[in-house]
Parts: C-alpha cells; sequence; structure tokens
C-alpha cells in the first residue's frame, strides 16, 4: 500500500510538477493523492492533468484523513507556519528548501515533529547531484590526503522575479542555492562550523533581494570554505575548487581536474540520482528506513545563513555556537 502525499503550491512553475508531482508519482510506495492550490485555475488544470484532488488551503489538507504526507512547495516564508501545522495535525512532512527562514522556526519544527512522532525531512536534493558525488568519491579514496580548504560557488546570470525577488517572502539567490551549498559543504566536513565571516550585497539587478554573498566558513578542524552564489556572474567561478596536503580537484565548465604529485587528469563525474530523495522518504515512511536529509542537520545550514546575514549588516566575524 502507498503513502498518498498532497503537494501544497502547485503553482504556475515547473518545479512542483517536475520535481515534485512527477517523481512522486513514479516513485515506489507514494502514491499522488492531491494538490494544493489556492489559485483555482491552477487546482483545476492539477486536477486534470494529474486526476487527483484539489485543495483549496492547508485546513482542507490536514482535515482529510487519507493524507499521510504534505509537500510543503510554497514560498520560502510560509515554510515554517504551514509545515508547523501539519505537523500538529499528525501529517508526515517534506518541506522544499530552504526549510524555513531562522533557526527559531526550525527549533519549533523539530519539537513538533518529535512530540507528533511525525517525519519532517526538506528536499535537499543536491546531495544526489553528480558532482557533488564525485566530490566526496573523490575525498573518500584519500587522493587529495588532509583538507584544508573545501569551495563551492554557484554562479548565473538572471534576474530574480515572482516572489523570488521580494524579501518578504524570502527570496532571494543565496538563500535559494545558498542553502544547497551549505549544506553539501556541512556534508563533506567531518566537523562542526565554527565561524562566518560574509559579504552579502544587491549588485546590478534592481531588487531588493541580494544577488551577490560571499561566506567564509571556518570548522573547528581547520578547514576553511568559502561559498560564492550570484545572479549577476557574466561568467562563473569554478564550482568546486578542493585543497588538500596531497593534491587538489578542480570541477570548472563540467569537467574535473585532479592533481597529486604523481599526476593530473581529468575524472568522470559520476551520473546524478535525484530521484533517490523521494526514495528515501518512501521507505522512511513505509518501512521504518532511516531519512538520509534529517532536520538537525538542515538545522545547522538556516544557522550559518542567519549568521551570514548578522556578519553582513555588522562586518563582523559571527561565533556559532555548541548547538550548531
Amino acid at each position: 500500500m502507498s503513502a498518498n502525499l498532497v503537494v501544497v503550491g502547485y503553482g504556475l512553475g515547473l518545479n512542483q510538477r517536475l520535481e515534485h508531482c512527477e517523481v512522486i508519482r513514479k516513485t515506489k510506495g507514494l502514491s499522488l493523492h492531491g494538490v494544493c492550490e489556492p489559485v483555482e485555475v491552477c487546482r483545476e488544470e492539477a486536477c486534470r492533468f494529474y486526476n487527483v484532488l484539489g485543495y483549496a488551503d492547508i485546513e482542507e489538507v490536514v482535515s482529510d484523513d487519507r493524507v499521510d504526507a504534505v509537500v510543503i512547495a510554497t514560498p520560502n516564508e510560509s515554510h515554517a507556519r504551514l509545515a508547523l501545522r501539519c505537523l500538529e495535525a499528525g501529517k508526515h512532512v517534506i518541506l522544499e528548501k530552504p526549510m524555513c527562514l531562522t533557526t527559531a522556526e526550525a527549533d519549533a519544527l523539530i519539537d513538533s515533529s518529535r512530540r507528533n512522532r511525525r517525519l519532517l525531512t526538506v528536499r535537499h536534493n543536491r546531495r544526489w547531484d553528480g558532482d557533488y558525488l564525485t566530490v566526496k568519491n573523490v575525498i573518500g579514496e584519500g587522493s587529495l590526503g588532509p583538507l584544508f580548504v573545501v569551495d563551492s560557488s554557484l554562479s548565473a546570470l538572471i534576474r530574480p522575479s515572482n516572489w523570488r525577488s521580494q524579501k518578504s517572502q524570502g527570496g532571494g539567490w543565496f538563500v535559494d542555492w545558498g542553502c544547497h551549498l551549505i549544506d553539501q559543504v556541512l556534508d563533506l566536513i567531518p566537523s562542526s562550523p565554527r565561524s562566518v565571516f560574509a559579504v552579502i550585497a544587491s549588485l546590478g539587478w534592481q531588487v531588493e533581494v541580494e544577488t551577490y554573498a560571499r561566506v567564509l566558513l571556518q570548522f573547528e578542524n581547520g578547514i576553511i570554505s568559502e561559498i560564492e552564489t550570484s545572479n549577476i556572474s557574466w561568467l562563473p567561478r569554478p564550482r568546486w575548487y578542493v585543497l588538500g596536503e596531497k593534491g587538489s580537484l578542480v570541477y570548472s565548465g563540467g569537467k574535473f581536474v585532479l592533481r597529486t604529485a604523481s599526476e593530473e587528469k581529468e575524472i568522470v563525474s559520476l551520473k546524478s540520482r535525484d530521484y533517490e530523495f523521494y526514495a528515501n522518504f518512501s521507505g522512511a515512511i513505509n518501512e521504518g528506513k532511516e531519512l538520509v536529509v534529517r532536520p538537525e542537520q538542515v538545522r545547522q545550514v538556516i544557522a550559518v545563513i542567519e549568521a551570514s546575514f548578522r556578519s553582513a549588516e555588522t562586518g563582523q566575524v559571527v561565533r556559532l555556537g555548541s548547538e550548531v
């Protein structure tokens, strides 16, 4: 028997359809039960296309006993409020990234998940990207030796639009993409982040949200990570730049290059496995398997984002507490 999922926030974008609805339908153990969308024309389109139920608001969703889990794919500002309502109503919750906007919201969600014994996870699907899996594999093989730098960058030339250009809705390139890059770096480095120094600015595009961010993370084990996001870049920086005592790894222009004392060679990137996020959730809800993306981990991401904005505002290094 499959678990019934409802996607909240169908909207006009392709992300909810391709990354949520379509993948849910193809995942063993999961069933797309319905979509929740206040805009009637969008809701009706989803109902016709997927032959599922339509809900006008979150109260209709949580009052339906047939619904096992809810996917929150709405503007960032609403994530915590909607997820908390679902958890308190006894529904399992999948949140589109970012999990929420503050650590206080993250703490409330984690507490509700534990009290109500409901699953809570965040769609950090970039943990299954081919380039990331390749970096993780090379580090794991030990050819780089002890690491001291893990830099990650995501650059593009894209003007922010719709709610992503609105600060009140939690928009901005750093929040939107930085959460992925931070999550990947935290997953790669076996240590807790110690401090953050950030420069965040709105450049180029005439919008109220940031378009450029550079964040310097220092870890307790001495590793340094610089994370950069920009949607006002005419040319990109290397996506990955990893330095170790025995070698270096660079990923740029779709090509990996590994250099050590004995050789320099190109490495073929592993294939992406985006579908595994929902496959893992199916295993968790149906068979009791452990979630790969745990909310306690994602809280660290939110803590780093929060500290980054505080550092950018004050011009000071922000120390991260032991709870991060």
